[in-house]
């Protein structure tokens, strides 16, 4: 029997030793969570029994995926459900969001520029040759009719404030809509004008 056991009659506790790492010792590697899980192969074929049950992540349903769609749904029906609800908070964002307005901005500055998209006509004669005199009054009447007073039915946008117009509400709308009128009424000159109409206000709802 050891001195121990004779002073306080019993066995003694085992000691317990903490072992400190090494300054400069690197831990042990660990998996990431997606590669140390395993995969699960298809039914009855030769790797079923070797790989375990578990799927990917994202098939998991947990309090981390609950509000996840997991149901596939096509463009149509995603507008048909959200489309004014992605509208509004789009629009909100470029109201008061500072990112927002200035994505706006530059989408309308780099697609549509100072000078806005212009046609350079290329008309050639028999010979194959550019007809200038033709390629010329073609271009001049094109200036024209872009002006406010011809392009548009209002008298009020020239063509490239409409260029810009459109992109901007591509970008924080996701889409732009106009109508093509024709006839001297609203068309001036050249009998033809474009008016721009607000797209909320068709019901997306409809079906044709």
């Amino acid at each position: 029997m050891s001195l121990f056991s004779r002073i306080f009659g019993g066995k003694p506790e085992p000691m317990i030793i903490r072992v400190e790492p090494t300054v400069g010792e690197a831990p042990a590697p660990r998996l990431p969570r997606s590669r140390a899980r395993s995969m699960t192969a298809p039914a009855g074929s030769a790797f079923a029994g070797l790989l375990g049950s578990a799927g990917y992540d994202a098939t998991n349903a947990d309090r981390f995926g609950d509000q996840w769609q997991a149901q596939p749904l096509t463009a149509d029906q995603i507008i048909e459900r959200n489309q004014a609800v992605l509208v509004g908070r789009s629009m909100d964002q470029v109201r008061n969001n500072d990112y927002a307005k200035a994505f706006v901005r530059m989408v309308a500055n780099n697609v549509v520029g100072h000078a806005g998209i212009v046609m350079q006509p290329k008309v050639k004669k028999a010979d194959g040759k550019l007809d200038t005199e033709v390629n010329k009054a073609l271009a001049l009447a094109w200036a024209d009719w872009c002006q406010a007073e011809h392009c548009d039915v209002t008298g009020k946008k020239s063509f490239r404030l409409h260029q810009k117009s459109a992109a901007r509400n591509a970008a924080g709308m996701g889409e732009y809509l106009y109508r093509l009128v024709f006839g001297s009424q609203y068309g001036g000159k050249y009998g033809f004008a474009l008016q721009w109409i607000n797209p909320q206000r068709l019901p997306v709802m409809m079906k044709i």
